[in-house]
């Protein structure tokens, strides 16, 4: 069950070559899910059965400050914003049962942690702001500016867990509020770690040239980014001693692209440029988080570096009509110390944190295909296509007393081949405009974690999904959407590959998905 309310608000005041804009955005989105599993797990003798219930409360607050002014060949640009973001799982409940071959269930009371109610809280905000300054000399734009960005986040979480008086009293699945307060006792788990605060600061100045012709355009510039990132939190097995980690950065991120308008209907790109990636909070906070029960456990890494990405890329385009596309693209990436995620060695079950390798390239071929086809004057078929083939390697330093199994592998998360698919009807009635489209999705094979210590890597199957959304917007202010997700309810699978065989580690359906949607524009 989920419920979205959003509002938009938008005032713009003009005088000549002046402008100022203001944008306010709010979204508020409450869910309530609820999830059963049951089957084997290696760490019990009985089979086991679980019910998760997990309310969340996620807002956003954006406000945008932009203006524009012009003075003949010169012109500036501005703008500042502030936004807020909360996130809550407000009394998560999970209970889990155990039952033997005749149907008999009991209570979980061998791990007492896993009967209990969680919340979370996470407040961000983010203030960034922009100064850009051009001169135009016919063909010929220069560009300086300045960007600066703040954010800053911290996370708490609560814990109270259920110890049982009598297990074998907890065997109704259907009323699990029954014997439960008289037959428990909650015990609220007191963990001075449970808190940390991050933040990043970028400061950026940059240099761009631009030249526009009739055949030719270009783009040339720098970029500098002066940043510092940085995570405090308590030890998680010494909560007495305050630990953090300091990210602090210097970049030169230069760019260039190119337009070559070879005839009226075919156009040749080239464009190269160094980019910065780096580390989400998330990433860097050292606490395990587990999504649903006897899943995949996920623990940051405070001390992950930067990614430095060199990017290439070579694009020609055919446009036979104005909305007819033929594209096709070679593209290529040089990371260094790309950030991945690697199995980490744990008693029981599965965790997983996240390390950087050494580096990284990624080539291969992009087919791009889009026709409009035009079926009478208020309606059209619309068809697109895109084919991505692509090979990647990563490699481990193994002079750096590494523990990852495989010093070179392909590059986690990459897949050798994405294709899309979507094809769109369009029918425009009296009042209505109505909009039909289904949209197909693969992604090949891809290295999902990185395997350490012997233990192999582990890779996710090949996945198909196919979607299907109906838009019908009455008036230009009503909004009647009919959306069906996840059609073929594909299974989800992760295997790792050991040395003399393939485990399965994950099965999994996630369902299909079907919604309505009412709006109204004012």
């Amino acid at each position: 069950q989920r419920q979205d309310y959003s509002g938009l608000t938008s005032l713009y005041y003009g005088y000549k070559e002046h402008d100022i804009r203001f944008n306010s955005l709010y979204i508020q989105s409450n869910s309530n899910s609820f999830r059963e599993t049951n089957g084997y797990h290696f760490d019990y003798l009985d089979s086991i059965y679980t019910r998760r219930y997990t309310p969340t409360k996620r807002s956003l607050f954006i406000n945008q400050l932009s203006g524009e002014s012009k003075f003949n060949n010169f012109g500036v640009d501005w703008g500042v914003s502030y936004a807020k973001i909360k996130s809550t799982e407000d009394n998560r409940r999970q209970l889990v049962y155990l039952y033997n071959d005749e149907g008999e269930y009991r209570i979980n009371d061998i791990d007492i942690l896993d009967n209990h109610r969680f919340s979370s809280y996470l407040n961000e905000t983010e203030l960034a702001t922009r100064l850009n300054l051009n001169y135009t000399l016919k063909k010929v734009r220069f560009d300086v500016g300045y960007d600066y960005k703040n954010k800053v986040r911290d996370f708490d979480y609560e814990q109270t867990i259920y110890n049982f008086d009598n297990a074998n009293l907890m065997n109704d699945i259907n009323n699990p509020d029954y014997n439960l307060e008289s037959n428990s006792q909650s015990i609220k788990i007191i963990n001075p770690a449970s808190k940390y605060d991050a933040s990043v600061k970028i400061h950026s100045t940059y240099l761009l040239l631009g030249y526009k012709s009739d055949k030719f355009v270009f783009n040339i510039g720098a970029r500098m980014e002066k940043s510092i990132q940085s995570i405090t939190y308590r030890d998680q097995q010494q909560p007495l001693y305050l630990r953090g980690n300091l990210l602090d950065s210097i970049s030169i991120l230069p760019s260039a692209n190119f337009k070559f308008n070879l005839s009226k209907n075919d156009i040749l790109r080239f464009t190269t440029s160094k980019t910065l990636s780096r580390p989400g909070f998330r990433e860097v906070a050292p606490f395990e988080y587990t999504e649903v029960f006897a899943g995949m456990k996920t623990i940051g890494n405070p001390n992950l570096r930067n990614s430095d990405n060199y990017n290439a890329d070579l694009r020609y385009e055919r446009y036979n009509k104005s909305s007819d596309l033929i594209g096709v693209t070679v593209f290529g990436k040089y990371i260094k110390n790309p950030i991945e995620k690697t199995m980490l060695a744990t008693a029981s079950g599965q965790l997983q944190s996240f390390m950087n390798a050494d580096y990284a390239y990624i080539y291969g071929l992009e087919l791009e295909y889009k026709k409009l086809f035009k079926i009478d004057s208020t309606s059209d078929f619309r068809l697109g296509a895109n084919l991505t083939l692509l090979q990647s390697v990563a490699k481990i330093d193994t002079t750096s007393g590494t523990i990852q199994t495989n010093t070179i592998r392909p590059l986690q998360g990459a897949s050798p081949i994405l294709f899309n698919l979507d094809a769109s009807y369009v029918k425009n009635w009296k009042n209505v405009e109505s909009t039909i489209t289904l949209s197909y999705n693969l992604y090949g094979p891809r290295l999902w974690s990185v395997g350490i210590q012997e233990m192999g890597d582990v890779y996710e199957n090949t996945v198909n999904t196919m979607n299907l959304t109906v838009m019908n917007t009455i008036n230009d202010k009503w909004g009647i959407n009919l959306s069906v997700k996840n059609i073929l309810n594909p299974t989800y699978k992760t295997t790792q590959r050991m040395i003399d065989k393939n485990v399965n580690l994950n099965e999994y359906k996630i369902g299909v998905n079907i919604g309505v949607g009412i709006s109204y524009n004012f």
